[in-house]
């Protein structure tokens, strides 16, 4: 069961055309990058507890599932409580702290971006939409990774069957790892899957 990446991409850029609508062109650079921060920061708050879907100690309590769609609705369920009890009520201020994620990623690193996006900066607002399409749908095989964990597959079995391919060296020790690894396999079906939007300005 490789995972859809088209799909995802797909998804990502309708989210996009989304916020298009309800936006103002002043406004939408940044609604981007808040919701690029807020799938890194749930994910980076996800991370003991998908860590421990991967654990076989003896006093290990990890529900486990017969069927895929069971154990990736646990995973989303669970998604949602993380948003609700750690993301949601203080997304901003982690973000505007400047609390690295995933691979280092920083607000810090965007806030030049988004201030020329909003003064019509097409490229600007390009290099956004396709930073929170690319990056989320490569953090999303999250998600089916961890479902697999609780099939039963261990971190490596659960990578390939996700994401159909194998690399030298596999280690899934934090987020980090797991973006690399997946960004590794998935790259080029990410980029191929983009769809560039007109210009907003």
């Amino acid at each position: 069961m490789v995972w859809d990446i088209s799909d995802s991409m797909n998804r990502k850029i309708e989210k996009l055309r989304q916020w298009r609508d309800r936006y103002s062109k002043n406004e939408y650079p940044y609604k981007v990058v808040v919701n690029l921060f807020y799938e890194l920061y749930t994910t980076h708050f996800m991370w003991d507890e998908i860590s421990s879907i991967f654990s076989r100690g003896l006093f290990s309590k990890t529900k486990r599932y017969n069927n895929f769609a069971d154990a990736y609705n646990h995973i989303v369920d669970m998604r949602r409580e993380i948003q609700v009890r750690e993301v949601n009520p203080k997304l901003i201020d982690i973000m505007e702290s400047n609390l690295p994620v995933c691979d280092g990623q920083q607000y810090e690193q965007y806030k030049g971006m988004i201030e020329k996006a909003k003064k019509g900066e097409n490229n600007e607002v390009e290099e956004i939409e396709y930073s929170y399409a690319y990056i989320c749908t490569i953090i999303e095989l999250v998600l089916p990774w961890a479902a697999c964990g609780l099939l039963g597959m261990d971190k490596h079995k659960a990578f390939v069957e996700v994401s159909g391919g194998d690399v030298g060296g596999l280690s899934l020790q934090s987020f980090g790892d797991a973006y690399k690894y997946f960004n590794t396999i998935a790259n080029w079906q990410v980029g191929d899957s983009y769809q560039k939007l007109p210009p907003l300005w």
